[in-house]
């Protein structure tokens, strides 16, 4: 993807009312899971993602290949 296809894939996840978690996929297969609208911000050339426990993760968009809807009760 590039910045602006996930920059226009986020907002479409996280405006959704009420807020649903949902997958960011990466090509190499690895899935993180949204649980908050503000988990994740671009930051200059890369994507920053602030997750439970202190987790945080920094990657370009083209390592993201889709956006999903989180399986229901994970």
């Amino acid at each position: 993807m590039t910045d602006q296809e996930l920059d226009s894939a986020l907002r479409v996840f996280s405006r959704r009312r009420p807020f649903r978690p949902f997958l960011l996929e990466f090509v190499s297969g690895e899935q993180v899971r949204m649980v908050h609208p503000d988990a994740i911000a671009l930051f200059r050339q890369v994507w920053l993602y602030r997750g439970p426990k202190r987790m945080q993760a920094i990657f370009p968009s083209s390592s993201v290949c889709r956006l999903l809807d989180a399986p229901s009760g994970k």
